[in-house]
Formats: structure tokens, C-alpha cells, sequence
């Protein structure tokens, strides 16, 4: 007698409980909005949210170009460097600016969609244009970058299929990381 389970491929290649999720999710958020903690702490648990090690993978090369560029993963140390100098998106060179939307895209492309896809698009908008809010233009600069990141975090996993979307994310983070050394 052969018994299947109710429902074959259930999580489709996705690991990990809905409430661990859920947490990594809300802490990936918390640290992302205040800028508090490592960027490589947030490509972790943004990983757990996504469930999925192929998604894990562009997420670690977007922290590690960041890393790259910046010398530091440190999101205190991120965002105060770009209320000083700019944002990430358009200051420095052509290449370190492509670096940081090429790492925004790969974490945009990664997301679940749905509620748990506003942790990607805050910290896409930290990648790049995350200026510590300490002026109201500044301020506004942030909010645009996260707004952006969360409406393209959203709309990006309808429009793109999930294995076209992280096999673009791989190379995007790719790119992301040799323009980042590069620059």
C-alpha cells in the first residue's frame, strides 16, 4: 500500500515554521527601520524568512558588497555615512552607486511577497538611500527609499517567477560585489 501526503510538494523546496518566520521577519524590520545592528545579521534572518538557501545566497552577496564598499556592515555606521557623504544610490563613482542598487535589486528579487515582503524592501531602501534621519530632508530621504523598496518588494515576486527571480538575484549580488571591490 502506497500513502502519499495530502498535498506532494507542500513547501516547494521552502523550509521553516510560519512563526519562525514571522519573528525573523519583525526583527529583520525593527533593525533595518532604526538602523540598529549588522547588516549581516539582517541577510540572515532575512534568509529564514525566505525559507530557502538558494534565496539565502544573493541576500549574503548584497551584505558582503555592502561590506565591500563601505568597510563596515554596521547599520549605525551605514546610515551615518550616507547622512554625511549621500546616499549610497548616487554617491561615489558610477560603479559604487551601481553596486548598491544592484544589491538592493537582488534583495528585492528574493522576497516572498505578501506582508513578509516589507522587511526586504526597507533594507533595499537602506542599501540605498538610508541616511540617518537627522534633519527632516534626510528624513524624507529614508522613508522615499524605504517606501520604493517595499512597493518594488511587493509588486517584483507577482511579476517574476521565483526561480527566474533568484537565479537574477545571484548574478545581481554577483555584480553587486565585484562593482563594490572594483570601486
Amino acid at each position: 500500500m502506497l500513502v502519499e501526503p495530502p498535498r506532494p510538494k507542500l513547501l516547494a523546496g521552502r523550509t521553516g515554521s510560519a512563526r519562525l518566520r514571522l519573528a525573523a521577519a519583525a526583527a529583520a524590520l525593527l533593525l533595518a527601520a532604526t538602523s540598529s545592528g549588522d547588516l549581516l545579521v539582517v541577510a540572515v534572518l532575512l534568509g529564514a524568512v525566505a525559507g530557502d538557501g538558494t534565496g539565502f545566497v544573493p541576500l549574503l552577496l548584497a551584505a558582503v558588497a555592502t561590506l565591500a564598499r563601505w568597510g563596515t556592515s554596521a547599520l549605525p555606521a551605514l546610515a551615518g555615512g550616507q547622512a554625511v557623504l549621500g546616499a549610497a544610490g548616487v554617491y561615489g563613482t558610477a560603479a559604487a552607486a551601481g553596486s548598491a542598487w544592484y544589491a538592493a535589486a537582488a534583495v528585492v528579487l528574493v522576497s516572498p511577497g505578501g506582508w513578509f515582503a516589507v522587511p526586504y524592501g526597507a533594507t533595499a531602501g537602506l542599501l540605498v538611500a538610508g541616511p540617518a534621519a537627522v534633519s527632516g530632508r534626510l528624513g524624507a530621504v529614508r522613508a522615499a527609499g524605504a517606501l520604493g523598496g517595499m512597493v518594488a518588494a511587493l509588486v517584483v515576486p507577482r511579476l517574476v517567477p521565483w526561480r527566474l527571480a533568484t537565479r537574477v538575484a545571484v548574478a545581481l549580488g554577483g555584480l553587486a560585489l565585484l562593482l563594490a571591490v572594483g570601486s
